[in-house]
């Protein structure tokens, strides 16, 4: 009996230190969805241009091709709070052989909107390379009108 209490600590501590490991490699990644709008006084003439958060937008993070290591895990989706910000936490899955790298995993967030006053929106951010196991804060993306 003494020898079943031993391999079930054994297992159990096996599961511990892989899900340690698990939390050690996920990368938090958040930022910030933004649109423009343009205020004209026609009286004053002066153009005024005040950001508002885009809540609701659909976000999304893929891999960047333009990276050395791109993520190349499943395409993760979110939606912008009231405030406008998103948040995804990410497994550091990279297309490439042998073990994935500690550094650089490259990342391309982009956003959806559709508002009924300025219509269909998107924005991306590209370029960005996360580290595993730390959290990053990206810059605010700001949404530029969809036209036909």
């Amino acid at each position: 009996m003494r020898y079943v209490y031993l391999a079930i600590a054994i297992v159990g501590a096996l599961f511990l230190s892989s899900c340690s490991e698990t939390l050690k490699r996920t990368t938090y990644v958040r930022g910030k969805v933004e649109y423009a709008v343009m205020y004209i006084d026609t009286v004053h003439d002066e153009t005024t241009f005040v950001n508002y958060p885009a809540k609701g937008a659909d976000v999304y993070l893929i891999g960047d091709p333009d990276a050395t290591y791109p993520y190349a895990g499943e395409v993760l989706q979110t939606k912008a709070d009231s405030q406008g910000w998103y948040s995804f936490a990410v497994e550091p899955v990279a297309d490439y052989e042998g073990p994935a790298p500690s550094y650089n995993i490259g990342i391309k967030i982009q956003a959806f909107y559709f508002d009924s006053f300025i219509g269909p929106a998107y924005g991306e951010l590209s370029g960005f390379e996360v580290t595993p196991g730390k959290e990053h804060t990206l810059p605010t993306i700001y949404l530029k009108r969809q036209t036909q």
